[in-house]
């Protein structure tokens, strides 16, 4: 075995060799395996790990799901030089199926926050017969691969506090004696103060600019740079590179606050960045536009057709089956529709006289012979698969038919113009425009004039507007 002391990834693999090539027995009885015969691991996402075999080169996530599986079925006190690896199994000789649950609960989340603090337990549910010796355990996990791999020489732990998940309001110590001790959850405490209003995480450029090759660099003004810290990524439309228009990331490399601006690097695909936040509130809706010009009416589109294809006769007993070997517009079925079982033997004939020939027998009863009917008749949305299900058996077969509408023919060609429509009502007079004045010298009272006119002094060329 591998360095034990030095090697805490390889050394549970080890473990997990060991208790594989075993088969977790438990030493001097015959037959008997370890009192959980088998771990399920899934996050909360749903996500399983499914293998059963040791996987030496397993990382990320892989690794933590393969060590969290052989942390459970190891039996503690198994492996030298770590005895406390592995799960208490003295729940096996407790009288009710609560304290084992409860038991296991405390083990799983004590071991896995020991040995694989990658791993965050979240629930457990117990499956199978613990009478017969048959218990599965389903595990479920958040993952956190920033966090530490555990150390390589674990701390005994004789008391730790953990939350059980069928029975959220308490959660157990662990006594000296291996008893869980119940805490009664206290009551929920009044809220806290609301926390200070946010800064805006997003701004707006206040000129056009074109995203730099990756590498580079551009300066920008933008509306507000307050939020903004150097080393930031920031999502924008197109930065992924000169011309793209998919979203992407800039990196900020400085702020200028005394100017609004801001310098960001288009950084190269290696930097890591998360998803975008989440989308902002909608903005005010703006004024309604003009109506568009109206659009040239389509072709209708071609109807999807069905059509029998063969028919092929099948085994007595076997399903019957419709194939469709045509498109989802242009459906052609081929049927296959069981023979009906064979009728009953006839009776048997008189006997004849010695010597001569027996009369023969009457004809048996025929077999009933196998129907074929149509059920229901769906329409589904364009683009999907037709189906052909039998609600009936497979000597009365019932066919429902499930088939697509075809899918919306191309815009036809331009229609012809329409006839000039007749001339609208006169529209209100509108507001007076402003009105130009001339003169020798400075303007005096203009009769007629308005706020807003302008006059022109002819001996010396200024501009006036009129107040």
């Amino acid at each position: 075995m591998l360095d034990s002391l030095t090697l805490p990834t390889q050394q549970m693999r080890n473990y997990a060799l060991k208790n594989d090539q075993a088969r977790l027995s438990f030493p001097g009885v015959s037959g008997h395996t370890a009192p959980i015969s088998e771990v399920k691991v899934t996050t909360v996402e749903g996500l399983q790990y499914l293998t059963q075999d040791i996987d030496f080169g397993a990382t990320g996530i892989n690794e933590v799901f393969q060590n969290v599986r052989y942390i459970v079925l190891t039996t503690i006190f198994s492996v030298p030089l770590d005895r406390e690896f592995g799960i208490d199994a003295s729940f096996v000789d407790k009288p009710s199926s609560r304290i084992p649950e409860l038991i296991i609960s405390q083990e799983v989340a004590l071991k896995i926050n020991l040995y694989e603090p990658r791993a965050k337990f979240r629930d457990l549910k117990l499956d199978g017969d613990m009478i017969a010796g048959y218990l599965r355990v389903t595990i479920v996990i958040d993952i956190d691969l920033s966090q530490p791999v555990a150390s390589n020489i674990p701390t005994p732990i004789s008391t730790a506090i953990v939350p059980t998940p069928s029975s959220p309001t308490y959660v157990y110590e662990k006594g000296t004696d291996g008893s869980l001790i119940p805490w009664i959850k206290g009551p929920e405490g009044p809220p806290g103060p609301a926390g200070k209003e946010g800064k805006p995480s997003y701004t707006t450029s206040r000129q056009e600019f074109i995203v730099p090759s990756v590498g580079q660099s551009v300066t920008i003004p933008v509306e507000n740079a307050a939020w903004m810290t150097i080393g930031e990524m920031v999502w924008i439309a197109g930065a992924g590179t000169i011309g793209s228009t998919s979203a992407g990331i800039l990196e900020v490399l400085d702020v200028d606050l005394d100017n609004g601006t801001v310098t960001l690097l288009n950084p190269p695909s290696s930097v890591g960045v998360g998803p975008p936040g989440p989308q902002g509130p909608p903005g005010a809706t703006g004024p309604t536009g003009p109506p568009g010009a109206q659009g040239n009416p389509g072709t209708p589109g071609a109807a999807a057709t069905v059509n029998a294809g063969t028919t092929a006769t099948g085994s007595p007993g076997t399903n019957a089956q419709v194939t469709n070997v045509g498109t989802i517009n242009a459906a052609i079925f081929n049927f296959t529709i069981p023979r009906g079982d064979v009728g009953a033997t006839g009776a048997t004939g008189s006997q004849g006289a010695t010597g001569a020939q027996g009369a023969t027998g009457a004809q048996g009863n025929p077999g009933t012979a196998a129907t074929v009917g149509v059920g229901t008749t769906s329409t589904l949305a364009p683009g999907s698969t037709a189906t052909v299900t039998n609600t009936g058996t497979s000597s009365a077969a019932v066919f429902n038919f499930d088939i697509p509408r075809g899918d919306v023919g191309a815009t036809g060609s331009q229609g012809p113009t329409g006839a000039t429509g007749s001339q609208g009502p006169i529209g209100a007079t509108g507001t007076r425009g402003s009105q130009w004045y001339t003169g020798s010298g400075a303007p005096g009272t203009i009769s007629g004039s308005l706020p807003g006119d302008m006059y022109l002094d002819t001996v010396s060329g200024s501009v006036y507007q009129l107040t």
